[in-house]
């Protein structure tokens, strides 16, 4: 199962990641996470790759979270899109222009299980 995690800032990626890593390994799934830092970059591995789960931010230099989005879904209509923002500004948007969850900085609530 490939899951792609795509945002622009390193740290947030990594934060992330880590935060898969230990709740796969605890589920005892397999998966291979793959990063990108820009919505380009993982666009031109999707001709390569097929995702099971995708996080996508929104907030993105060049092509945005919701238009990486729009542009996958006309790819992939079975893939789980989660959009990870801190930013509720264009939740709406997003969830209409490509069905999805929203995740509003789930990786760093308190209450997320470790």
């Amino acid at each position: 199962m490939n899951i792609a995690i795509v945002d622009d800032i390193a740290a947030e990626r990594a934060l992330l990641r880590s935060r898969l890593e230990r709740q796969l390994s605890r589920r005892n799934i397999q998966a291979n996470l793959l990063e990108y830092d820009t919505g380009e970059a993982f666009l031109s591995s999707c001709a390569k790759l097929q995702f099971a789960v995708l996080f996508l931010d929104i907030y993105m230099d060049g092509v945005n979270g919701i238009e990486t989005a729009k542009q996958f879904r006309s790819m992939d209509t079975h893939c789980l899109l989660i959009f990870t923002t801190t930013s509720t500004d264009h939740a709406l948007e997003a969830s209409v222009s490509a069905p999805c969850t929203i995740c509003q900085a789930l990786y760093r609530r308190d209450d997320f299980p470790t």
